[in-house]
């Protein structure tokens, strides 16, 4: 089962004002976004499915695409360009969550740490307390293997579900 998707009001207007030329911060907050969230425009276009289609379907009613312009010394809007450029395309309309994307920027990030000569960072274990955790049979909750009690159902659960 899809999720519903669909773009909001406020996405498609920071949509029209970065490729009015604004910068992604500007954009955001005459959008309506928090300057919490306005500051981390990259951040935004990985997790948010709407605002990066928003901007596909504006480039394609413009017939113009977000490109980088040459740097600048003051107020360079390259950064944004970029960030556009790599996560909105049209072939990402028709997935259901963020994975894609998410895999590209870590693809991204692995392979510059490669380029760099740094060896690749390896997938974080969990923590030690976690090792020991299971979840509980019959309500499903996280739980320590030390603190489980053998049940009325003869299997073992958390206290909760044995009465304790």
């Amino acid at each position: 089962m899809g999720t519903r998707s669909w773009v909001s009001a406020k996405q498609r207007l920071a949509a029209k004002l970065l490729l009015d030329g604004m910068s992604g911060y500007r954009a955001l907050i005459e959008a309506g976004y928090s300057r919490w969230t306005a500051r981390k425009v990259g951040y935004l276009l990985r997790h948010s499915w709407g605002l990066r289609q928003a901007i596909v379907e504006e480039q394609k009613a413009r017939d113009l695409r977000l490109r980088p312009s040459p740097k600048r010394k003051r107020y360079d809007r390259r950064p944004t360009a970029l960030l556009v450029e790599n996560y909105c395309f049209p072939e990402n309309a028709t997935s259901h969550s963020n994975t894609p994307i998410e895999r590209l920027y870590d693809d991204t990030q692995r392979a510059q740490r490669i380029a760099d000569g740094l060896p690749p960072k390896e997938a974080a274990k969990p923590p030690a307390f976690m090792e020991d955790m299971t979840n509980c049979p019959e309500c499903g909750r996280s739980i320590s293997r030390r603190q489980l009690f053998l049940g009325p159902s003869g299997n073992y659960v958390c206290p909760r579900c044995a009465g304790v």
